[in-house]
């Protein structure tokens, strides 16, 4: 659905988002994200993009069960979603990363980070990713109340993770 400036955003559907027995996203959501980043409106880029997971010690090479990104680049702002639903870590190990995102940061960003068969360090109880000032990369963190933030590493990964990722980063 293309938009213009000043049109209205889809209607947010009254359907599952994630198929519970996959994890993933059902494909009337990912049209429905689609759309949305359309509706945003005013000139400016959209694109897809390819999240690659990777670790700092080996960085592996994971299959996956799902592994789409899109993205909406208005002046200098990005938008931008991605999921990925491995079917294997596939030997990354280390400190862990996204690395594709289109384009690279204006300053650091700080996005939180969805998550499903994932585990936690102890105490900690959400995942955010860290765009580092001039970088592409997203590194990936946990943190909790109270607590230091920490790199996640593939201890925390299983074969069968999920990650969604949505955030807004200058460009």
């Amino acid at each position: 659905m293309a938009s213009s400036p000043g049109s209205v955003l889809p209607p947010i559907p009254s359907f599952p988002f994630v198929n519970i027995s996959t994890g993933l996203l059902t494909p009337t959501a990912v049209q429905f994200l689609q759309q949305l980043y359309g509706a945003i409106g005013g000139p400016g880029a959209v694109g897809t993009w390819t999240p690659l997971l990777q670790g700092s010690v080996t960085t592996g090479s994971p299959s996956y069960n799902a592994q789409t990104g899109n993205w909406r680049k208005v002046n200098k702002m990005t938008w931008f979603f991605s999921q990925i639903s491995l079917s294997s870590l596939g030997g990354a190990s280390g400190n862990l990363s996204i690395s594709g995102l289109p384009y690279n940061t204006s300053g650091a960003a700080t996005i939180l980070v969805g998550y499903s068969n994932v585990a936690l360090s102890t105490a900690y109880t959400e995942i955010v990713g860290l765009l580092a000032d001039q970088s592409s990369t997203l590194n990936l963190m946990q943190q909790g109340t109270n607590q230091s933030m920490t790199p996640l590493t593939d201890q925390n990964m299983s074969d069968n993770s999920i990650l969604l990722i949505s955030g807004t980063y200058g460009t």
